[in-house]
């Protein structure tokens, strides 16, 4: 796909960043745009948060899973391991949940900053290990 946009956009158009430019478009949303489908952007972006939501969604699933396992095995306290009856891990997927959120709230030097999280998260990172690298 990257092949044909390289193919439809010259490397000097002017819609993508050069030295007389602050900011830049996306050549997927560049190519949208020239065949005529004009809410590019937004369809782009879209497809952005989907992933991102998906993302998030799955290592919220691994992180309270690993933390269930590590309950279950001593190397965590006990109450993580609880789960109700149909086995849902509902502590530790609490438990991650609550360690997510702090460590976006620590997260508080600007939007260029959560961005990369999020966008990091998106890469499969868990939040767990967001947390630990401080984006």
């Amino acid at each position: 796909m990257m092949f044909f946009i390289g193919i439809l956009i010259p490397y000097n158009d002017d819609r993508l960043l050069n030295k007389g430019s602050k900011t830049a478009s996306s050549p997927l949303t560049i190519a949208l745009t020239d065949a005529g489908i004009l809410p590019a952007a937004h369809l782009i972006n879209g497809l952005i948060v989907l992933s991102v939501i998906s993302a998030g969604n799955s290592s919220l699933y691994v992180a309270s899973r690993t933390i269930l396992a590590m309950a279950r095995s001593g190397k965590a306290p006990w109450f993580l391991g609880v789960t109700n009856r149909l086995g849902v891990p509902w502590a530790a997927i609490l438990f991650t949940n609550i360690f997510t959120a702090i460590s976006f709230l620590d997260v508080s030097s600007g939007a260029g900053r959560i961005f990369t999280a999020l966008i990091t998260l998106s890469g499969g990172k868990s939040p767990i290990i967001i947390a630990i690298c401080k984006v």
